[in-house]
């Protein structure tokens, strides 16, 4: 379905699951809710959720064919749930945003959760996180994690 730019196994590997995971292992443990912004094709929510079955993960997609694949990819797994909408329009709320390949600032200006956990490049990163974790593979790859104002 070509739902990412990466082609390479090792590559995907790597800077898909292996970055998703390095996420889910900076997040505290216990019954949290969370929902992925912009999940595409499931990245870094679904690696979490498997990760973390404790979690319930909702993975937010506004793109209706990705939502199709979504669905499909994660039926019969209990503790994640496939909204097709847009995270603007959510109406919920949870303890963790985390996201990738979502510009940080459209993440943290959504106010759906207290906390959030950004994959980003190093490059990206202007706006005050409270933690950044660098991944062992890539050093100009991150996980930022922010307090975010509710108000």
């Amino acid at each position: 379905m070509n739902l990412t730019r990466i082609e390479d196994v090792v590559d995907a590997v790597r800077l898909h699951y292996c970055e998703s995971l390095f996420l889910a292992r900076a997040l505290p443990s216990g019954k949290l809710r969370i929902v992925d912004v912009g999940s595409g094709a499931g990245f870094p929510g679904f690696p979490v959720a498997v990760f973390c079955p404790e979690f319930q993960v909702d993975l937010v997609e506004s793109n209706h064919r990705r939502a199709v694949f979504l669905r499909d990819a994660c039926h019969g797994i209990g503790n994640i749930r496939v909204i097709a909408e847009r995270s603007q329009d959510l109406d919920g709320h949870y303890d963790w945003i985390i996201s990738r390949a979502v510009r940080p600032t459209e993440v943290l200006n959504l106010k759906l959760a207290p906390k959030a956990a950004i994959l980003m490049s190093s490059r990206q990163l202007e706006l005050g996180a409270i933690e950044v974790l660098t991944t062992p593979w890539r050093p100009d790859h991150i996980v930022a994690m922010f307090h975010v104002k509710l108000d």
